[in-house]
This record gives C-alpha cells, structure tokens and sequence, in this order.
C-alpha cells in the first residue's frame, strides 16, 4: 500500500463480529491509557497526544477494544477469555511455564515500524546489491530509503502476507505470532556451545557474487590493458606520420626555394638581352595546342626575333 500511495492505516482499524478493533503502537500510547485509567481527563489527554503528533481518536476506544503491536519483549498482554483482543498491560515479576515456547515476535524490541515490502529492499542489500542503487528505486517507488540505513534486528514489519516469512540476520523469524492465542513474553534463550550454528540461506548467493564481481574485475582489467596498448600503437603511428610530413614539407619548400631561384636568375638574363622579341619568344609557349590556328602569329614573332636581333 505504501508503494502504491495508499494510507496503510486504513488497515488498523477492523471488525470482529460487532466490536471494532484499532491497532496501535504499545510505545506511543500505552503511556496515554494508562493515565486515562489513573483518572486523568480525556479530553487533556487528547490534546498532548495531538501536540506529540498521534491519533488523538484512539483514546475514545475502550482498551478492550485496542490490539497493541511492537510491543517489548519484557511486557505480557493479557486478553480475554477468546484470547483474541490483547488488552491490560503489566510487568510480571516472572515468567509463566508457557513463556518458554512463546513466539520469537513478543520478545524483540523495534524502533521503527514498516510496510512489509520494506523487507525485500533489506534482502536485496544482504544478497550484494549496492545499497545506493536499492535506495533510488525506493525514491522511485515512494519509499523511504533512510529505513535501510536502520538495522535490521530493529526493524519490524506490518501486513505480512499469509505464508510469508521475514527472515532476519539475528535467527529470528517474523511473523511467529498466531492471532488466535495471546501474546506472551519468553525468556530469550542463552546460545550454548552444542547449539547447531544458524544456517546462512545468502552464503551461496554472496559467494556467486564475489566471483562474479572478480570475473568483472579482470575483465575490465584486460581491456583496460589493452587499450593502453592500442593508444600506445596509435601514438607511435601518429609521431610517425607527422616525422614523414615534415619531412615532406622541408623537401617541398627546398624544391620551392630552388625553383624561385632558377626563376629570378632566368629573369635577370632576359632583362640582360638587347633584344626584346627574344624575352617575348621565351614567355610564349610555341608547342602549346589550341583550337586556333597560331601558325602566321608564330611565324610573325620569330621573324621579329630575327630582325631585332640584325639591328
């Protein structure tokens, strides 16, 4: 519901037969029907309840009528004879016999209450996703991703579907606690030297991903290498190329240098000559192919060569 945007509190209020129940945090507001069973105002009551941020309404229900959840472990509910509505709360200065079968659920303390889906973002972490990643889909999702930055012993979840389990890292198992027996509280068990280890369902999973991150890891390695390698071909290919070009150019500009030379001196020895028709045959270009017929012009400057030349 909460990924979807829906008030997930819609759930706590519900029907049994004729009597409606309202689910509540024990840590919230046992303080608050405490003392309106020591005989404090309600209406007081209702008013520091609004101040602290809480559902002032919630008062206006008989305690009969109100289940309690993430209630610690210390703390023993007390219900009615059809065990169904979890009421009177009291410290009891030891344990009933049947305290020691109680559910794993009555005797952890969470700090933080959650939607049940909550539960796979913590499983995605423990089997090697990266923790920034999960938490933008949470974003995405309308979640909080600060939740995963809780333990998850201190986590508990709400509205687990029926036949699910949520497994956490200490053992324990949640839910554990049937609604058709009240809830008591159980000494929690000292671990001995002969108890079997608990079993790490993710041990298979964590080792595929670590030989798969190696896998990766020389991967990239190798084509890194062989980048290098490639940029290093690249930048002998490229220091080459530019070695031939200028040496191309210096021989181009040599062959300029030479040419412009022969030009300047040609230039000097026609300036030199006495006769100008002479200067004239040199720049004209007789063997040259056209579409006109140039023979009388060629004939009429070579005659003009030779009489300049017997004045």
């Amino acid at each position: 519901m909460i990924a979807e945007n829906l008030d997930e509190h819609v759930l706590d209020i519900y029907d049994i037969e004729d009597i409606h129940i309202r689910r509540v945090d024990y840590l919230q507001y046992i303080d608050y029907f405490r003392r309106k069973e020591n005989g404090e105002n309600t209406d007081d009551l209702q008013i520091e309840m609004e101040k602290a941020g809480l559902d002032s309404s919630v008062l206006v229900y008989d305690v009969d009528n109100i289940e309690f959840y993430n209630i610690p472990y210390d703390v023993v509910i007390h219900g009615d004879s059809s065990a169904m509505l979890p009421v009177a709360i009291s410290t009891p200065t030891s344990a009933p016999a049947v305290a020691a079968s109680a559910p794993a659920t009555c005797q952890h303390h969470y700090v933080k209450m959650v939607d049940y889906a909550y539960s796979k973002k913590f499983k995605a972490v423990s089997m090697g996703q990266p923790i920034e990643q999960v938490k933008m889909r949470m974003e995405m999702e309308g979640m909080d991703p600060s939740v995963l930055d809780l333990d998850m012993n201190t986590v508990g979840f709400l509205n687990i579907p029926e036949g699910e389990l949520v497994k956490y890292p200490d053992g324990h198992t949640e839910p554990c606690c049937s609604s058709s027996a009240p809830a008591v509280a159980a000494p929690v068990p000292v671990p001995t030297a002969s108890a079997a280890p608990v079993e790490d369902e993710f041990k298979f999973t964590r080792e595929w991903n670590q030989k798969f991150r190696e896998r990766c890891e020389a991967k990239d390695k190798e084509a890194l290498d062989k980048k290098k390698e490639v940029m290093k071909e690249a930048q002998e290919e490229l220091e080459k190329w530019r070695e031939e070009r200028a040496k191309k150019l210096e021989a181009k500009a040599e062959m300029n240098r030479q040419e412009e030379e022969k030009l300047i001196e040609g230039n000097k020895e026609d300036m030199a000559c006495a006769n100008p028709w002479e200067r004239v045959n040199k720049l004209v270009d007789m063997n040259a192919e056209t579409s006109h017929d140039m023979a009388r012009m060629k004939q009429v400057m070579i005659r003009m060569k030779g009489d300049a030349a017997k004045m």
